[in-house]
């Protein structure tokens, strides 16, 4: 089974506190089951949080970001509230901040809404209810969470919901890499003004203000807190996209979908909630997470809406096949109050048909698009030559051989790992490790690889990590992960994991294509310690990477790799040959 970050940690002590498992992880830290050093069995087991070291940190950001994690933490500490996961203690030690808290042996409300699908409409008044009861409480103190999303709601297994992580969205927006990368004091003061500043919050439940960097206030948290009950009935989040940019757009520019739609056991009522709840800008929105709560209670224990109905709209019955997006630019149409009677009857029916026809079009647009997408739009410019492992007669040529499909049975087949529409997708859907498909009964040492890799989904922060993995041992106790990044622009990262990991270099990925159906070439370049990374055929670095450590893996398998849980890309176009050094 492949390592998560983090792992390494597993059986140190932490402030006092043996790390025993890995709960979660992500691209900043890490949660585990812990339990006092000291036996005794007067402690429960806690959940402890440590923020995992990043080596793009210079000393000064670091000793910044300790700072800032005590000065949030204090405060996140002093909230009070039945549903507010609290703070036991927090600290730093051997140069590691960490959190102490209450361990929920339920997971996060993210989790069992993936294990078991979307509530049913009387759980998620429930757990609505007691999550707008913490916002509420922690907005009249003047705090607003910012990252409000169903993976900081924990569920203790009797019902009972609490939301974590307030403060801990704004102490990690200043850890992100500096693009610009190091410079003279006045020239990188003056390249990271010019950098456009970092939203604050997760892309799936992000507000259109924190989308545009605009300043916040407590109605962001009611636009995030609308999105994660949209996922709650909905099984995804509101929007979907394949970058946090085309998911920042949809946020500011697009209407959500129609749950009424999605499943009709919905009634329509729930989407006007949502509708507001979702509104473009603050002032539209429910002023409190409390009347966001009651609207919805109110609009599921309301009288049932025929299902052949709609409600009306201009006094006109709308039947229920129409769809939600059209009935709500219906609804904007402004009608002349001089109409009436049967001549306003058939203006709107005349309106309705026309937003109807100009909707399949954009329908049959779509999926024209989506059916180009579906094919790789990318091909590797320079083909290395298959190691096909015989002698090759002098002016014989051999075709390069696609190693994803000419060797289909030797990769792993799966829910999580499969073929379709010729190319190989492989899904995370562990909560604890990362996903690994490896190409069995192939080994390699000195070669170049090159492969196409399509992101499908993705949460597109710094946890969603994607690449290749390289010279792995048949125990997978080492192997090399080149892999890369939407968030920030783009980014990279090699690592080695030996028993630990090792960061042997990441940064910024300018050549990474972002956007809904980008297609990125990956390529490594491995000749003994040497090693070559390519992005879209642009080198990571001017010269090749020395792996120094005496023991560094030379040869084994290579695999694919996905970090985040409900990640998925698809594969084409592997080519395997000799390396190019």
């Amino acid at each position: 089974m492949l390592h998560s970050r983090g792992q390494e940690l597993i059986g140190k002590t932490v402030g006092g506190y043996v790390l025993e498992k890995l709960l979660g992880y992500g691209g900043t830290s890490a949660v585990y089951l812990a339990r006092r050093s000291e036996p005794d069995a007067s402690f429960p087991p806690v959940a402890l949080k440590v923020f995992l070291p990043r080596t793009h940190l210079t000393q000064a950001k670091r000793a910044e970001f300790l700072r800032r994690f005590r000065q949030e933490t204090q405060a996140a500490s002093r909230l009070e509230h039945p549903h507010i996961l609290p703070i036991y203690t927090w600290g730093e030690d051997d140069g590691l901040a960490y959190l102490v808290m209450p361990y929920m042996a339920g997971g996060t409300l993210a989790h069992y809404v993936r294990q078991h699908g979307p509530l049913s409409l009387e759980q998620a008044a429930s757990y609505l209810e007691q999550i707008a009861s913490a916002l509420d409480y922690a907005h009249q103190r003047g705090y607003i969470h910012c990252d409000v999303k169903p993976a900081n709601i924990l569920l203790d297994g009797q019902g009972n919901a609490f939301l974590s992580d307030f403060g801990i969205a704004r102490l990690l927006k200043d850890e992100l890499p500096n693009t610009a990368g190091e410079a003279p004091a006045g020239q990188q003061q003056q390249e990271e003004m010019a950098l456009p500043p970092t939203p604050v919050g997760t892309p799936d439940y992000l507000a259109p203000e924190q989308a545009l960097n605009e300043p916040v206030d407590h109605r962001a948290d009611i636009y995030a807190l609308g999105a994660t009950l949209f996922y709650l009935l909905a099984g995804r989040p509101p929007f979907l996209a394949d970058s946090p940019i085309a998911l920042a757009l949809l946020h500011v520019h697009e209407p959500p979908p129609a749950l009424c739609e999605l499943d009709p056991r919905i009634p329509p009522q729930v989407d006007y909630v949502l509708r507001k709840a979702l509104a473009k800008f603050p002032e539209e929105r429910f002023s409190s997470a409390h009347l966001l709560s009651e609207a919805f209670r109110q609009a599921i224990s309301g009288p049932d809406t025929p299902a052949r109905l709609r409600l009306s709209v201009h006094g006109l019955l709308l039947p229920a096949w129409v769809p939600f997006s059209v009935v709500q630019r219906l609804e904007a149409l402004p009608i002349p109050p001089c109409l009436s009677g049967r001549w306003k009857t058939l203006l709107l029916i005349l309106l309705l048909l026309l937003l109807l026809c100009s909707g399949s079009l954009a329908f049959a647009s779509s999926a024209l698009q989506t059916a180009h997408r579906q094919s790789p739009n990318q091909t590797i410019a320079s083909l290395p030559q298959a190691n096909t492992g015989r002698s090759q007669p002098e002016g014989e040529t051999t075709a390069p051989v696609d190693h994803l499909l000419a060797g289909a049975a030797d990769w792993p087949h799966g829910p999580g790992a499969f073929f379709a529409d010729g190319e190989y997708h492989l899904l995370n859907t562990s909560t604890h490790t990362s996903a690994l498909a490896l190409y069995a009964h192939h080994h390699f040492d000195n070669f170049h690889l090159a492969i196409n890799v399509r992101q499908v989904r993705g949460s597109h922060d710094d946890a969603d990590y994607y690449g290749v993995v390289f010279r792995a041992s048949s125990d997978q106790q080492r192997y090399y992960v080149f892999a890369v990044a939407s968030w920030g622009g783009g980014s990279y990262a090699l690592w080695r994991y030996s028993g630990h990991w090792s960061t042997l270099s990441e940064g910024p990925a300018p050549s990474l294509l972002i956007g809904p159906g980008a297609v990125n070439t990956l390529e490594v370049d491995a000749h003994g310690p040497l090693l070559r990374l390519f992005i879209n055929g642009k080198a990571l670095s001017s010269a090749p990477l020395r792996d120094s450590m005496p023991l560094a893996p030379v040869n084994g398998s290579i695999g694919l790799y996905v970090e985040e849980e409900g990640s998925e890309i698809a594969c084409s176009q592997l080519y395997i040959g000799p390396a190019r050094f």
